[in-house]
């Protein structure tokens, strides 16, 4: 089993996890995240289709970096 991509990095903005406690997907392909420290929330990630993946490529929000 090979990693071909990965969405989503550290922080707490739409699309960034500060620390992830689940993860279910529903039968239309949805992905949804729970998290119960600080941030406390659920988040859903509507699946909008098939594509082409870049190995190694990362996907989602970028996060900042220090100057």
């Amino acid at each position: 089993m090979n990693e071909l991509t990965s969405f989503g990095r550290g922080g707490r903005q739409p699309g960034q996890f500060y620390g992830v406690h689940s993860i279910a997907v529903d039968s239309k392909g949805n992905i949804y995240t729970t998290e119960t420290f600080e941030g406390k929330r659920i988040q859903k990630f509507v699946f909008k289709g098939m594509g082409k993946v870049m190995r190694g490529a990362k996907q989602g929000s970028v996060w900042p970096r220090r100057s």
